[in-house]
């Protein structure tokens, strides 16, 4: 038996999205709960799909086994969409399914993690952009979510240090700082965010100052005024000829 191409089924009065390369970790808890309210005669699903048959002493199964197992394995097919299931269909037992299915998704987390980990080590803080110290927080912070969603474990203190790692000399105090807060992440985002509004307040400030400064010292600046200065005086002379 095969699934179909269906992305969504209805069984046993439950609805489920079929599983998918994408969607594993989502789809087992609904699965798991399916299989355990479906019973195949005084046993359920579950009991069928979580652990492999064992054989007898002659290293057989018995025929009642067997098209048990075959039951619970047409029964699993119904939560599967095609793509995935002709990968699995090879495989004899539903637990032999279910089992290669939790195993391969580790693997692919285990990468996955990897990726995001690797992202997160050349996240730095570009102070050059708008929004820079947000956007520099929220970029690490979708990053770690999606560690966390996967079953990452990443700590406070791993979190804090990734807040930490790519931020520039200028930020060298407040890295101390918030070295006593490393287990708080929210106080590690808002001294961050304080202190880069204070380091942007501040580089506004010497801006100005430094535009006024070359106003003054403008020798065209000079060179008008002295023109102008010039130009009253002549016309002041001008007047006293008159008299």
């Amino acid at each position: 038996m095969s699934p179909n191409d269906s992305k969504t089924a209805t069984v046993s009065g439950f609805k489920i999205d079929l599983l998918t390369h994408d969607n594993y970790d989502t789809w087992k808890d609904r699965a798991r709960a399916i299989l355990r309210q479906s019973t195949v005669g005084k046993t359920t699903q579950w009991s069928l799909v979580k652990e492999t048959p064992t054989p007898g002493t002659n290293g057989s199964y018995s025929e009642k086994e067997i098209e048990a197992q075959e039951e619970a394995k047409d029964f699993l097919s119904l939560l599967i969409s095609q793509e995935v299931w002709v990968e699995v269909n090879q495989l004899r037992f539903a637990a032999d399914i279910w089992k290669y299915l939790a195993n391969q998704n580790a693997r692919l987390t285990a990468t996955r993690q990897a990726l995001l980990e690797q992202q997160l080590d050349y996240v730095i803080l570009d102070v050059k952009k708008e929004n820079a110290m947000q956007d520099y927080l929220n970029k690490i912070t979708s990053l770690v979510t999606q560690i966390r969603a996967s079953d990452g474990d990443i700590s406070n203190i791993t979190y804090t240090g990734y807040l930490l790692h790519g931020l520039p000399e200028s930020y060298e105090t407040v890295k101390i700082i918030c070295g006593q807060s490393r287990n708080d992440v929210d106080s590690v985002k808002n001294i961050l965010l304080r202190e880069h509004s204070r380091q942007k307040g501040k580089a506004i400030l010497a801006k100005n100052s430094n535009n006024n400064s070359n106003s003054n010292d403008n020798p065209a600046n000079a060179h008008a005024f002295t023109a102008d200065k010039g130009g009253q005086g002549g016309d002041r002379g001008r007047g006293s000829n008159k008299g």
